[in-house]
């Protein structure tokens, strides 16, 4: 593997760019789905690019509440080609691609660092070009690429990624640090800006520093003190997004996720993440993850996650480098993990990141174990051509996945279809996922907007035998009976809908004529209401 075209070797970096490319092609006539409707077409927000303060705080319950650089690149999508998709789409494929030619600015020079030059050093470059072309195409990533208001998990990353190449430069600069660092802090709270995840770069920072640029804690604070008290700042700015975020308040919601259910859960949610990375099937837009009868049955997946957390612990002396793997995936995933996020207890996109150490890890332990039988039965160029067929051909799988994988968006029903059909199952789990109800009722609302009617009534009775005690299914319900001519039908469950919610009359002038019996009034009120392009809503 030590012949090598050095030309080729220059070129590497840029090749990343047609991989990112290839893999999402087909995701750019993607129709906006789910979470996209309430966060760019219903959000009038995005739209006032000129009230900038509007943008950049947006009080809406979205998914860019709170995250304000997100609100504004979609509100700079909106000026320059209102709700096409397309723009949409590739900004959201840049982003992706920049993400990943930092990823192999930062793996480059950590390969070159002091710790791991001895070892990897002369093949640099193209192991991080291998790691970060696998990383751009596995299909796990295809939630927060081809999810367009998922784009904060690879913004948040270009941003991370970004500050921690500005310290690693730093570190190597001599009298221009100062400018490296000044990055890195910019580019850490624009990252506060993005997501609450990016509570953890400041941590994850200084332990990059530790272990492959620093030789103690002494030295760095002797050295880089200004840097590390400009990234603490940036706390501030994250505070100054989370504390007014209607988000935040949610989990003490009723009916929220309680937080040991939560917790509970999540050591084997952190497991399905890792089978994914390792076979990417099936792939599910929303969990309702299976709730356990009895505690007990989570104590396995519990002993397993804590055995890897304390064999990166006792690792970090003598592979303090594997440690930090270790630790990259968990402290990235610990605030989503930590804290009830209300209605999902898992979200393949949060791996996005957590990706690149698995890959990482990978990646090396492969190199490692085909080198001494490669050294003995294969010449030196025979070596770097069957180590390249080899990557080229996973390369080529990873991307025909997320080529597919790109094709379950296609529409909002059949993304909502494929999501139920693929729902985790195990024994010992409640008959009836929590959430469950929420896949169905929204993928009736999709059959609806296809005009599928009569399939979309079936999907609404099956979540009414789920539970019949919620009321915007009861509502949706009664307008496709209307829809379809069921007036006796869609006035019961117009009525249920009232019993279960009564501040809907407020909300809805057809149910005052409904309350005071005026059947002709109620039905024309509710007629047009089912009539409307978008109706039935969720």
């Amino acid at each position: 593997m030590g012949a090598r075209n050095r030309s080729l070797q220059a070129w590497l970096p840029l090749l990343l760019v047609p991989v990112g490319l290839a893999v999402y092609l087909n995701s750019f006539k993607t129709p906006f789905l789910f979470d996209d409707t309430v966060t760019i077409l219903h959000n009038s927000h995005i739209t006032a690019l000129g009230s900038f303060w509007k943008v950049l705080f947006d009080p809406a319950r979205t998914s860019v509440s709170g995250r304000p650089l997100a609100a504004l690149s979609l509100s700079l999508n909106y000026a320059v080609g209102g709700y096409g998709v397309w723009g949409y789409h590739a900004v959201n494929v840049a982003l992706h691609v920049l993400a990943g030619l930092l990823l192999y600015g930062v793996l480059r020079r950590t390969f070159e660092s002091r710790r791991l030059a001895g070892r990897y050093g002369a093949l640099s470059r193209e192991l991080a070009f291998a790691i970060s072309a696998l990383w751009l195409a596995h299909p796990l990533q295809t939630q927060a690429v081809t999810y367009v208001s998922h784009r904060t998990l690879s913004l948040m990353s270009v941003a991370l990624l970004t500050a921690l190449y500005g310290v690693i430069r730093g570190a190597q600069a001599g009298p221009r640090a100062v400018q490296w660092h000044r990055l890195a802090v910019l580019f850490c709270g624009l990252g506060m800006g993005t997501r609450e995840d990016m509570a953890v770069a400041p941590l994850l920072i200084l332990l990059y520093d530790r272990v492959f640029l620093a030789r103690s804690f002494k030295e760095i604070a002797s050295r880089r003190r200004f840097l590390y008290a400009g990234l603490a700042a940036t706390w501030l700015l994250l505070a100054a997004c989370v504390i007014p975020n209607p988000r935040t308040h949610a989990a003490a919601e009723p009916g929220a996720i309680a937080p040991w259910t939560y917790a509970l859960l999540q050591p084997r949610i952190l497991l399905h993440y890792l089978r994914l990375t390792v076979w990417p099937h099936p792939l599910v837009l929303y969990y309702a993850w299976p709730v356990p009868v009895r505690a007990v049955s989570e104590l396995l997946p519990s002993a397993v996650i804590a055995s890897l957390i304390i064999t990166c612990l006792a690792g970090a002396r003598r592979h303090p480098e594997i440690a930090f793997a270790g630790a990259w995936i968990f402290c990235l995933l610990a605030p989503s993990s930590l804290v009830p996020i209300p209605m999902e207890f898992a979200a393949e996109r949060r791996m996005y990141l957590p990706l690149a150490a698995v890959l990482t890890l990978a990646v090396i332990a492969a190199y490692r174990l085909v080198q001494i039988p490669l050294h003995l039965l294969a010449s030196e160029r025979l070596q770097w051509d069957i180590s390249a067929g080899a990557f080229a051909l996973i390369l080529l799988i990873l991307g025909g996945l997320t080529l597919s994988r790109n094709l379950d968006y296609a529409s909002p029903s059949a993304m909502w279809s494929h999501a139920i059909a693929h729902q985790p199952r195990r024994p010992g789990a409640a008959a009836i996922p929590p959430h469950l109800l929420r896949l169905q009722n929204n993928y009736a609302t999709a059959l609806c907007a296809d005009r599928r009617f009569h399939e979309a009534r079936r999907a609404y009775e099956t979540a009414l035998r789920i539970s019949a005690g919620e009321p915007a299914v009861q509502y949706n319900y009664g307008l496709l009976l209307l829809e379809l001519g069921d007036e006796s039908g869609a006035f019961k469950a117009f009525a249920a809908a009232l019993r279960l919610k009564p501040d809907f009359e407020s909300a809805d002038p057809c149910f005052k004529y409904l309350r005071s019996d005026d059947a002709p009034r109620a039905r024309s009120c509710f007629s047009q209401l089912a009539r409307r392009p978008e109706a039935p809503q969720p």
